[in-house]
């Protein structure tokens, strides 16, 4: 799984005691991912960016639907683009 990350990354370093070290390696050998994107993937888990991030999304779409809405794109019935006939044949 290729990470979605921006290019631009920052390098640090990091020490793990022997455990948690082997058990990042063998994690990112089961799943088939650099280290780095395992202990990537743990950060996020644990300081919360994923639900910021589905907040800010949410929001995004919740603005575009009132839009719309106030744009008058979307109203009307869902089946028009194939029943348009029956709906536009008194016009």
């Amino acid at each position: 799984m290729a990470s979605l990350q921006s290019v631009t990354q920052h390098r640090t370093q990091v020490y793990f005691p022997k455990d948690l070290f082997r058990a990042i390696k063998k994690a990112s050998r089961k799943e088939d991912v650099s280290m780095a994107e395992i202990i990537r993937r743990a950060v996020i888990r644990e300081i919360g960016i994923k639900k910021r991030v589905k907040e800010k999304t949410r929001e995004k779409k919740r603005i575009w639907r009132k839009f719309f809405a106030h744009a008058g794109i979307g109203s009307g019935p869902k089946d028009l683009s194939y029943n348009h006939d029956k709906y536009f044949e008194h016009q």
